[in-house]
């Protein structure tokens, strides 16, 4: 098995370690089941959610370079029995919330900061002529965990009855399959490029500024891009985390059966958007894919606050879970096409807390707007206006790029 080979062999079990991770965005099926056996608030058990991902961020701030001194098999291997333990943690609580969030929002988390991050860059570094297609699919099976473990959850739940066997099986599920696979990766740095990589590498490596994470930052690009996306992602995670109510409060004729069924469609739609805007952006770059996401996002809000046809409301809340996951598949290729590869792991932890921002301001945003007014419009219109910022932001470094590039080829 030659070089590139070995590459793909390890990007395709770096996806299945991520779709077996991917319980995150299946929490919701459980906070009803938790409510209803230990009589806890929803918001306090909503925090849970919160918490993990700031200790998600915290993680991946404070340990950008264990990836890279660890090594990915250790790193994944430590992230699948965090994760399995502080499930199966979650299934001997007594009732105190502390322990939710001591077993899912810190161990969890831990686990969680250990294998999507870590795998989404080492795909990135993985696939270095592709690195649209690799942070799109990395980030999209992660995503789709949710279609896994959310029916795994509920039917353990209908089987046993009770959540906690949800919280033990799913804890077993998950771990034992990350464990084994994370021995069949291979180290990036350890396997030479054959001819056919070293022909990707000026594509891979045309970082506009080649600096690490201290010297990036104290760049106007590094708060200029984390910005950009921070107002993209805020729009998504609106939808994202607000999408049943969003429909039954507009439409309230809508049926409880349509609006499950619409929050099924947005996690596919979030995880097929990685793929398409990861995809896109290998051809057409990604600074202009991002402006693209924010005109894109941005068209979807303007619609959204005008709008009174349910098919086309349900289509607008389609577009902007695509344009999520659009944001999100590109945050690493971005960040090592500007800064370049050589400091990618600690760039890119850094830059991976664009996400945590982004899930405090939108889902906040949204429901305080409308607690407020009992409307959405409000919470759209701030979200337009996001866009609007976003894609001036973008096209201001899409100039400083041109720039870069140009004073680079007169040298």
């Amino acid at each position: 098995m030659n070089s590139e080979q070995k590459r793909w062999r390890s990007f395709i079990i770096a996806l299945f370690i991520l779709l077996f991770g991917g319980f995150l965005y299946a929490w919701s099926v459980v906070t009803l089941p938790l409510e209803q056996k230990y009589g806890w608030s929803s918001s306090s058990i909503s925090l849970a959610y919160t918490l993990n991902f700031l200790v998600t961020a915290l993680v991946t701030l404070f340990g950008g370079k264990l990836k890279s001194r660890m090594g990915i098999r250790r790193t994944v291997l430590a992230g699948g029995v965090f994760t399995g333990a502080g499930l199966v943690l979650c299934s001997m609580m007594r009732g105190q919330i502390w322990e939710l969030y001591l077993g899912f929002s810190v161990l969890y988390g831990i686990g969680v900061a250990f294998i999507s991050p870590a795998l989404v860059s080492y795909c990135v570094q993985l696939l270095p002529g592709r690195s649209g297609l690799a942070g799109g699919a990395s980030s999209g099976a992660f995503a789709l965990g949710a279609l896994i473990w959310a029916p795994a959850a509920t039917k353990i739940l209908a089987w046993k009855g009770d959540v906690s066997a949800s919280f033990l099986y799913l804890g077993i599920l998950m771990m034992v399959p990350i464990v084994v696979l994370s021995f069949f990766l291979t180290e990036v740095s350890a396997e030479p490029q054959d001819e056919r990589e070293e022909e990707k590498k000026p594509a891979a490596q045309g970082g506009l500024l080649c600096m690490g994470r201290g010297e990036m930052l104290r760049t106007g690009a590094f708060y200029a891009i984390a910005v950009t996306f921070v107002l993209g992602l805020a729009c998504g995670a609106m939808v994202m985390s607000y999408g049943a109510p969003i429909l039954k409060i507009t439409f309230p004729e809508v049926t409880d059966e349509t609006t499950a069924l619409l929050v099924g469609v947005f996690s596919i739609m979030s995880a097929v958007g990685r793929m398409f805007w990861g995809t896109l952006s290998d051809k057409l770059g990604k600074l202009k894919t991002l402006l693209l996401l924010c005109v894109a996002t941005g068209v979807s809000m303007a619609v959204l606050i005008l709008v009174s046809s349910l098919p086309l409301y349900i289509a607008m809340l389609v577009l902007a879970t695509l344009c999520y996951g659009g944001f999100a598949c590109i945050v690493g290729p971005l960040t090592s096409e500007v800064f370049g590869p050589e400091h990618f792991d600690e760039n890119y932890s850094a830059i991976y807390l664009v996400y945590t921002i982004a899930s405090l301001i939108g889902p906040v945003m949204i429901s305080a707007v409308q607690e407020a007014t009992g409307a959405l419009s409000g919470a759209f219109v701030a979200g337009l206006g996001f866009c609007v910022a976003g894609a001036l932001l973008c096209a201001g470094l899409l100039r400083w790029a041109k720039g870069k590039r140009a004073k680079a080829q007169q040298h």
